[in-house]
């Protein structure tokens, strides 16, 4: 057996033949030799109820919306919430200090308390004006609204504001404008703002000949849309001045003002809607041929004849 003496000069020797040896082995071992590190997982990690999807390479839940929005059944998208609604993209923002959200115009909009926007900044009305939402401008209040040179002032003496025309215009009680002053309706006559005239009233809406307001006749009613009295549902159609109802199986179209065949009954016979013959089709409210067949001669469709050539000379 070696002595321990024997054993140390033996390494210091293997030591001084090769100094390459004793630095390998002070190294440890070789990189190819150690454990690789794990390799890190390239699929983020999503928020809480959101899954990664690798179609869209993004977060979503269950309805395909991402992390902060939720599903709209009535705009059938994904929508942000309340609180940050300015959509962009993915991502969901508050909006700009000052400003709040207009759900109507899906925009930021300035706050009624300071609803004129300069710049980036939002600012109230200048006095004496109050911001008017349907004319969306600082308007000029009741008791001062004529607006001139940029100054508001009251309706001259005798007139008020009328906010269908957007101007000082005569009162109620004496609408109607003569030569500069304001007069009342004639007797029997109401004022219609919208016509702007002075007219019969809903009661007896039709002006005679002699100037008097009458009602209407006949069992007609008074429409405001025609301006005349029309005929009553049971008896709509004018038939030489008399109110007469569909017949034949006919009912009456508003749209055209005329008594029409049922769609399953198109075709008229004799008044009466009937069925359409075997073949045939009923567009715009009648029978006739269908195209690949479009002649009747009579007892039936047939194709289309040739035109007949000349006689040879």
């Amino acid at each position: 057996m070696s002595s321990p003496r024997s054993l140390h000069r033996a390494a210091l020797a293997l030591a001084l033949a090769s100094p390459a040896l004793v630095a390998t082995l002070a190294a440890g071992p070789s990189r190819a030799d150690r454990p690789s590190a794990p390799v890190a997982s390239s699929t983020p990690k999503c928020p809480a109820g959101t899954t990664y999807k690798a179609e869209s390479r993004r977060c979503e839940d269950k309805d395909g919306c991402p992390p902060g929005q939720s599903y709209s059944r009535t705009y059938q998208e994904c929508r942000c919430p309340a609180a940050k609604p300015v959509q962009s993209g993915d991502q969901c923002d508050a909006c700009p200090a000052g400003f709040v959200w207009d759900a109507m115009n899906e925009d930021c909009a300035c706050p009624p308390s300071r609803p004129v926007q300069n710049g980036d900044k939002c600012e109230a009305c200048p006095a004496p004006r109050a911001w008017s939402a349907s004319r969306w401008e600082c308007a000029c209040p009741a008791w001062a609204p004529l607006d001139t040179g940029g100054r508001c002032g009251p309706c001259p003496a005798g007139r008020v504001w009328s906010e269908t025309r957007e101007e000082c215009a005569c009162p109620p009680a004496r609408p109607l404008e003569q030569g500069g002053r304001c007069e009342p309706c004639p007797a029997g006559l109401v004022w219609n703002e919208m016509r702007v005239e002075c007219i019969c009233p809903r009661d007896r809406p039709v002006m005679g000949d002699g100037g008097r307001c009458e009602p209407c006749k006949d069992g007609r009613t008074w429409s405001e849309d025609l301006a005349t009295c029309t005929c009553p549902r049971a008896k709509p159609q004018d038939v030489d001045g008399k109110c007469v109802a569909c017949a034949g199986g006919t009912t009456w179209n508003a749209d055209i003002a005329e008594c029409v065949c049922p769609p399953g009954k198109p075709g008229k016979m004799n008044g009466v809607c009937v069925p359409c013959p075997a073949g045939w089709n009923g567009p715009e409210r009648r029978c006739e041929c269908p195209a690949e067949t479009p002649v009747w001669n009579g007892t039936a469709c047939v194709p289309k004849m040739p035109a007949a050539r000349p006689p040879p000379r």
